[in-house]
C-alpha cells in the first residue's frame, strides 16, 4: 500500500523514489532491485521510503493509479469532445497510452500486470457511467469484462511490439477485423 500525503515535500520525495526505480530498471531486472538501491539513487532515507510505501510494488501501484485517474479525465474529455457518449473504448484508451507509455512499459517489464488490473478496477464505475449512461442491458457487466480484458491484452501486445502501429490504425484495424469475424460467424 502507498500513503503519500498531499504536501509538496511528500509529492516530491515520492516522485524521486519513482524516478530512481525507473532509472534502476534500465540497468537491473526488477526482481534484483532492492529498497536500499532505490533510496540511494533517490537520495532519500529508508524512513522516507517507508513513510510513502510498504513495498517496491507500491511505487508502481501509485504511479499506475495516478495515470489511470488521468486516463479517466482523458476519456471524459474525449467523450465530451465527441458531443455524445463514447462509442468505443479502445481508440481513446490506446491514444492515451501512446502519449503516456512509461509506467505501463515499466509494469510490463517488471512482470507485474496485475497492478494494471488493480488500477483499472478502481476507476471502472466512472468509466461504465461514460459508456453505458443511456442504456441498460443485463449483459453490460460481461461486455465490460471482455472490453477491459481485450484492451489490456492489446495494450500488452502493442508494447511488446514497440508500439509499432499508430493507436488509431491499431484500433480501427482491430475493430474491422472483429466485425469481419462476427459477420463470418453469423453466416
Amino acid at each position: 500500500m502507498y500513503h503519500i500525503s498531499d504536501d509538496k515535500r511528500s509529492r516530491e520525495s515520492s516522485q524521486w523514489i519513482y524516478e530512481a526505480l525507473e532509472q534502476l530498471m534500465t540497468k537491473l531486472p526488477y526482481e534484483k532491485i532492492r529498497i536500499t538501491d532505490i533510496c540511494k539513487k533517490a537520495k532519500v532515507g529508508r524512513v522516507t521510503f517507508y513513510r510513502h510505501y510498504d513495498t517496491i510494488d507500491d511505487i508502481l501501484r501509485k504511479k499506475c493509479d495516478d495515470k489511470f485517474r488521468d486516463l479517466l479525465v482523458y476519456l471524459k474529455e474525449y467523450s465530451d469532445a465527441q458531443k455524445m457518449a463514447a462509442k468505443t473504448f479502445l481508440v481513446p484508451f490506446l491514444r492515451f497510452w501512446y502519449v503516456n507509455p512509461t509506467i505501463i512499459r515499466i509494469i510490463f517489464l517488471a512482470n507485474k500486470d496485475f497492478i494494471i488490473n488493480e488500477s483499472i478496477e478502481k476507476i471502472l464505475a466512472p468509466i461504465e457511467k461514460l459508456y453505458f449512461e443511456h442504456q441498460e442491458n443485463r449483459y453490460d457487466s460481461y461486455f465490460s469484462s471482455v472490453k477491459y480484458a481485450v484492451s489490456i491484452t492489446v495494450l500488452k501486445e502493442w508494447f511488446k511490439n514497440d508500439m509499432n502501429l499508430a493507436p488509431d490504425d491499431l484500433s480501427i484495424g482491430l475493430l474491422e477485423y472483429l466485425k469481419t469475424l462476427l459477420n463470418e460467424s453469423i453466416q
